[in-house]
């Protein structure tokens, strides 16, 4: 048990921190949407969280209640984006360009905060 509880705290503590640094510098928001430019950086990032995603499912996967659920999604995604941007980087470019002029990043980042909080809870006392 030990495992899930670090990882959810990891994972909690990750998504408040992040979260919260684009919410509060604006101009770190716009370069981390300006690297969906460089096709090299971006294939780069498709090979990482294609490996990183493939190591956590291996790592950890357990389906079983909502918050191993929760923290085996989390596991997931890098694996899917990684996928993604080798796969369909035009889609990718995309669709990261239609974030940013979206205006639902805020809002994104708040779910996030919410989700962190819940892991990092859920990491220390269940």
């Amino acid at each position: 048990m030990a495992t899930i509880n670090f990882l959810s705290q990891l994972w909690g503590f990750i998504f408040i921190f992040f979260s919260l640094a684009l919410l509060i510098n604006i101009k770190l928001v716009n370069e981390v949407f300006d690297i969906a430019d460089d096709k090299k950086i971006l294939t780069l990032f498709g090979f990482i969280g294609s490996a990183l995603g493939i190591f956590l499912i291996l790592s950890y996967s357990v389906w079983d209640n909502v918050w191993h659920s929760l923290v085996s999604l989390i596991h997931v995604m890098p694996l899917a984006k990684g996928i993604m941007i080798l796969f369909f980087p035009k889609a990718t470019h995309n669709l990261i360009h239609s974030a940013k002029k979206s205006g639902w990043l805020s809002l994104i980042l708040l779910v996030l905060i919410i989700i962190g909080c819940f892991l990092v809870y859920a990491g220390f006392t269940l």
